[in-house]
């Protein structure tokens, strides 16, 4: 096996198939940004199985859920769309207009100078398009009407009326909806301009609910993984807002392990099919160990069963590829990038540079100030920073030579994220990498229609939540550490870059390295993209060979597994 210089040796065999396992100077490397979700491997206890975890955004997080259903409109509505002439008519998933809007000139002249009396006689007269009765629109709750800015000519004099926006929402007995159920009507210039809503067919009222808000509540967070033991329960303090309008008042929850307090609410959310159940809308939320973690639930307040999930977590993030070349003397130019707020807390850059070259990557804050210099000894260059006082302005990252002798090629290229969250803990487990891949071939079976094969496993090199393999974690004697490291260090190259192969897309060629060395790229370890059957699913359609198509970073990862494999089974010999 060749060896390559650095100041370590590093041992590496050649990974020679469909893609390469070498990379030639020379060509610049571009790395397709992973979009797939991960799974974790962290057994923090915010963590659970389905965890999206990364040190960007997505920001960690379980996928949202609706079970509310969806139905098509009824014959009677859409013959009184039929009616309406022309007009353009989306339908949402409750059977009911999602939006209407004339195409020239407007709906219908406003009955009313009352912007509110207005909007309510055109919804009751046109009662059947939505599939509800004349009453149950005369019923509909105001919400709010909002008037709206003057339209003014070219010296900025107004030339109409303002337009007024109408807001009414259902109400379901003494409950008000926790999602959707209202209807917006734009009234303007006397006339009926627009119309949006998430109304739902029904006239039903909630019943009952059965469970306290503190059982809603629990049930929610054991949702999320955040389960709530006896003896923490008898710990919990509560305390209930003070009724405001027609809405249920919060009830505030302080409970023992939780950075935030707790809200918890009792609402009603009206399904596709008419029903309407009593819910407890509850906000999860935790803000520890530099991870946030946020979500709105809707517990079915009878049945304890979950109906409704919102990540509500959201960072401002820089995601930036860079290019640039260095010399024996030169580091590469300060690639500048902008933090617009002061909630970043973490820098993290992956500089793909040749395993003949060894570089250094170095961080500058506002004024060229040297923030942090990261070398791992390894090429890939992964560099990391953190720190809690880092102000809106303009940064800098940079690529440079480790001393003279370091720059062979001098071409590189370099991924930099940025997160609102503070770099996880390198200790533990929480960064054993892990990989989806096919232990043989794909299921056959979704040859022949556009079906995804469900037969990839997630393997990982110590045993953990989430890993599927059933022969167990990848961990051998060997190896002596992870595939994704080059050396004792252990530190990751973050790709499929290692001690044992080095593989990346070659689309042109069988045998050579393709042009944009494409690979999946992770800081936390996660090679867990699906595998999404994108070339057989598109008829072999050539639009899918784009930088991140055609399943590239996953092919990647199955051919570095595979090569992986055999090599430990070889060494054991």
């Amino acid at each position: 096996m060749p060896s390559t210089p650095s100041r370590v040796r590093r041992r590496k065999t050649a990974a020679l198939a469909l893609m390469t396992a070498t990379m030639v100077p020379g060509l610049a490397q571009i790395p397709a940004l992973a979009t797939s979700p991960s799974v974790a491997s962290t057994d923090l206890q915010h963590v659970v199985d389905g965890l999206v975890a990364t040190l960007g955004d997505t920001v960690p997080g379980l996928s949202d859920l609706d079970l509310r259903g969806r139905v098509l409109p009824t014959a009677a509505q859409r013959s009184a769309a039929d009616r309406l002439g022309a007009v353009t008519l989306r339908w949402n998933d409750f059977g009911t207009p999602a939006s209407l809007l004339p195409a020239d000139g407007a709906l219908a002249r406003a009955t009313s100078e009352d912007p509110v009396a207005a909007a309510r006689a055109y919804l009751e007269d046109n009662a059947a398009l939505f599939g509800l009765t004349r009453s149950a629109m005369a019923g509909l709750e105001l919400v709010n009407e909002q008037k709206l800015a003057d339209y003014p000519d070219a010296k900025g004099r107004p030339t109409a009326p303002a337009g007024h926006a109408v807001l009414f929402r259902q109400r379901f007995g003494d409950l008000s909806p926790a999602l959707g159920s209202m209807v917006t009507v734009g009234v303007s210039r006397g006339e009926i301009a627009y119309v949006s809503s998430s109304l739902v067919r029904t006239t039903q009222a909630a019943p009952a609910a059965t469970l306290t808000p503190l059982e809603g509540w629990v049930e929610a967070a054991g949702n999320v993984g955040r389960s709530i033991t006896d003896s923490t329960l008898k710990k919990i303090g509560t305390v209930v807002d003070r009724a405001v309008g027609s809405v249920a008042p919060w009830t505030r929850l302080a409970v023992p392990g939780f950075s935030e307090q707790q809200q918890v609410r009792l609402r009603a959310l009206a399904m596709a099919d008419g029903t309407v159940r009593p819910v407890y809308e509850a906000n999860v939320v935790d803000n520890q160990d530099g991870l946030a973690f946020a979500y709105t639930l809707m517990v079915d307040a009878v049945t304890g069963d979950v109906l409704h999930r919102a990540h509500q977590v959201e960072n401002d993030q820089v995601n930036e590829v860079y290019q640039g070349t260095f010399s024996n003397t030169e580091c590469g130019p300060k690639h500048p990038f902008e933090l617009t707020d002061d909630l970043t807390t973490t820098f993290t850059a992956a500089a793909l540079a040749l395993p003949v070259d060894d570089v250094v990557v170095k961080f500058f804050g506002p004024k060229d100030q040297l923030l942090y210099t990261g070398d791992l000894l390894t090429s890939p260059e992964l560099a990391t920073y953190s720190s809690d006082k880092l102000e809106a302005g303009i940064y800098g990252v940079q690529v440079c030579p480790f001393d003279s002798a370091s720059a062979v090629s001098g071409t590189y290229s370099l991924l930099l994220t940025t997160s609102d969250q503070g770099a996880p803990s390198t200790g533990g487990e929480l960064f054993s990498p892990r990989w989806r891949y096919f232990t043989a071939n794909p299921s056959m079976s979704s040859v022949d229609d556009e079906s995804t094969p469900t037969n990839s496993v997630i393997g990982c090199w110590v045993a953990g939540p989430g890993c599927t393999l059933p022969s167990g974690p990848f961990k051998n004697v060997a190896s002596t550490y992870p595939w994704d490291a080059l050396d004792a260090t252990g530190a990751t190259t973050a790709t499929t870059v290692g001690n044992n192969a080095n593989t990346h897309e070659a689309w042109a060629s069988p045998l050579t390295p393709g042009g944009l060395f494409q690979a999946p790229v992770s800081p936390t370890r996660e090679y867990t993209g699906e595998f999404t059957d994108a070339w057989n699913n598109s008829k072999c359609d050539p639009a899918q060979l784009v930088p991140g198509g055609n399943d590239i970073e996953f092919s990647t990862q199955n051919l570095f597994v595979s090569h992986n494999r055999m090599h430990d089974y070889s060494y054991y010999l």
